[in-house]
């Protein structure tokens, strides 16, 4: 019993109640009970916690407290949560979020999309109701264009919010993508590194959306028409490589600057819908032996996938860097 009770009042403290340890139900705030609950399914040290609506009936200051500290306190024990909510405002915290509508569980993705639409198709049905118009009949001009001027700032603000989320949204599911594609198509061939090089026509130059090496990130910045991956960029042929320091084409410089020992080298454009070229897939060092005529063929499904994923995203940046230049930056990912 007095173990129990001194786990009790360690848990009362983890949650920040230790002073409150002797109040009864109704001297405490409703984020204190919240407080409560959490403490009594942590306390027995579970592997795993099914959360219903733990954030229900709370103010916004409330809300974010409980799931921060249900979220410290899961990872310090080590435990599972599995939480039920509505509340979009706190799924910031989720590792993994699930959809569940009519019983059927869907992707994230498309929750949010249709949520999307149905928000805007509410808005257009509260802006269909003549209110407007009935404000507007008797107004007089100068009322009716400072009225003009705030509905003009009001939608572009709307349009600048939308273009951003989508822009935001888009890079952020795209680099995980790439980044796990990337690692998987490596893997399934028995490379040791994979890099994805991705065109810039601005600069001319391929640079690596995903380079790994060991821990650190990684950037490698290389003139488009340059070394193997620039060879195989502008004629679209693949190039298969035993040994990479008998091969003219290749660029020693990554390696110096690394200390990486490049051998074998498999390297596959990626061309667009329009078979032009968006960028290269290069493969670096078999672990057995060297890329094999079947492994090409492999690489080169994977390439036509990731080119539909390359222009989408091409077509995203460019939009990106036309509104706000300075924040669009090249991202390298390592690991």
């Amino acid at each position: 019993m007095r173990e129990r009770r001194k786990r009790a009042l360690q848990i009362l403290e983890a949650v920040g109640l230790g002073e409150r340890a002797h109040h009864y139900p109704h001297q405490l705030s409703g984020g204190q009970k919240q407080r409560v609950a959490i403490a009594r399914a942590l306390v027995a040290e579970p592997r795993i916690i099914l959360a219903d609506e733990p954030t229900a009936a709370l103010d916004k200051q409330s809300r974010r407290e409980v799931v921060d500290l249900m979220h410290k306190l899961a990872k310090q024990q080590g435990c599972t949560v599995l939480l039920v909510t509505h509340d979009n405002r706190i799924l910031d915290v989720a590792d993994r979020i699930i959809h569940m509508e009519d019983g059927y569980l869907s992707s994230f993705t498309n929750a949010v999309l249709a949520g999307t639409q149905r928000m805007l198709e509410l808005v257009a049905a509260n802006n269909r109701n003549g209110e407007l118009t009935k404000q507007i009949e008797g107004m007089a001009v100068s009322q009716f264009v400072k009225l003009v001027d705030q509905i003009t700032t009001e939608f572009q603000s709307f349009l600048s919010a939308i273009d951003m989320l989508n822009h935001e949204a888009f890079e952020s599911m795209l680099d995980q993508v790439i980044e796990a594609f990337t690692f998987k198509v490596g893997w399934l061939t028995g490379a040791d590194r994979a890099t994805l090089f991705l065109l810039d026509e601005t600069t001319g130059e391929l640079w690596s959306k995903v380079a790994r090496n060991g821990q650190r990130p990684l950037e490698i910045r290389i003139p488009a028409s340059s070394g193997l991956a620039g060879h195989v960029l502008q004629s679209g042929q693949i190039l298969n490589v035993a040994d990479a320091y008998d091969e003219p084409l290749f660029n020693r410089s990554v390696d110096e600057r690394t200390g990486y020992r490049t051998r074998s080298v498999l390297c596959v454009p990626i061309l667009a819908r329009s078979n032009k070229p968006v960028g290269v897939i290069q493969l670096l060092n078999k672990r057995e032996g060297t890329f094999t005529p079947a492994d090409e063929h492999q690489l080169t499904t994977f390439a036509a996938n990731f080119g539909i994923l390359l222009e989408s995203w091409a077509h995203m940046r460019q939009a990106a860097r036309q509104n706000s230049p300075q924040t669009i930056e090249p991202m390298a990912v390592g690991s």
